[in-house]
């Protein structure tokens, strides 16, 4: 089975943090090696599903072996835990922006810093999350105090993540600054939790961020254009509470547990050439 070689059936090989986990690994890659049929090293997608666009995208780009057919990889969107993000209260005028995300320079965290700046002195930014490099995070600490905000940025560091979802519901802005992400699933996060959210839109995110409609977009790196946005948020309800509501129902519509389960399994019946309405045995 040349499949064994693969890079992909590879990850299994990586040791897992988790001691249940890797327990776990043994009979599982023993199963997917008798349910899976990839002859030749190819990776057949007729009846793989991905969580959003740009990962069918990415994987028909990868060097991978031949991947066919190309056109059949389902896209059914991300399981999202949407009861464990209720809305939190509306507060108008927004004072309280949050960043939540690992601070690497691919975070974007120095353009929400710099937004910061140009911005009303009573608004200020929580970040949550922790460096990767420690030099890194001493930067950003550094250009807080240069930018004159230190005293307005609250640091959190890294929380567990069922610290995270009450930490949304207590802000009013999400700062999304990122330069690149496949998913962006904090973006989900901030929506449903009601925490409008202005931001950057590369890879993956542009399938959640819709400008002006359920979000602000702007260019990775503009801080300029994120404290312009910002502001605007500042001097307009109406615009404020259609984005918080439209990125609630986005999220309750496309990224919820239940139409995310029936498309798969509308997929599923297809595949099995069936229908609901025929006997299932």
């Amino acid at each position: 089975h040349e499949w064994h070689n693969d890079p992909w059936w590879g990850l299994w090989n990586r040791r897992s943090s988790s001691s249940l986990r890797q327990l776990l690994k043994w009979p599982l890659q023993q199963l997917a090696g008798l349910l899976t049929c990839i002859p030749r090293g190819e990776l057949q997608l007729e009846h793989i599903h991905f969580a959003l666009e740009i990962q069918k995208r990415i994987t028909l780009r990868a060097d991978q072996p031949v991947i066919r057919p190309v056109d059949q990889g389902r896209v059914a969107g991300p399981l999202f835990p949407l009861d464990s993000y209720p809305p939190g209260p509306v507060r108008f005028p927004p004072r309280k922006l949050l960043f939540v995300g690992n601070i690497v320079p691919r975070k974007g965290l120095e353009t929400a810093t710099r937004a910061l700046a140009a911005l009303p002195s009573e608004m200020t930014l929580t970040v949550v999350g922790a460096p990767t490099d420690p030099a890194y995070g001493e930067e950003m600490r550094r250009l807080a105090e240069e930018c004159g905000v230190s005293e307005r940025v609250d640091w959190r560091g890294g929380l567990p993540h069922d610290e995270i979802a009450p930490i949304y519901r207590d802000h009013d802005i999400f700062l999304f600054p990122s330069h690149w992400e496949t998913l962006g699933y904090v973006i989900a996060e901030a929506m449903a939790s009601g925490t409008v959210v202005v931001g950057t839109a590369p890879g993956g995110s542009a399938e959640l961020m819709r400008h002006d409609e359920n979000a602000l977009v702007f260019e990775p790196g503009d801080a300029e254009e994120c404290a312009r946005l910002v502001k605007m948020l500042l001097n307009d309800e109406e615009l404020f509470m259609r984005l918080r509501r439209n990125a609630r129902e986005m999220v309750e519509r496309d990224f919820s547990l239940e139409p995310t389960i029936d498309r798969i399994e509308a997929h599923l019946y297809e595949a099995a050439d069936l229908t609901p309405d025929k006997d299932r045995s």
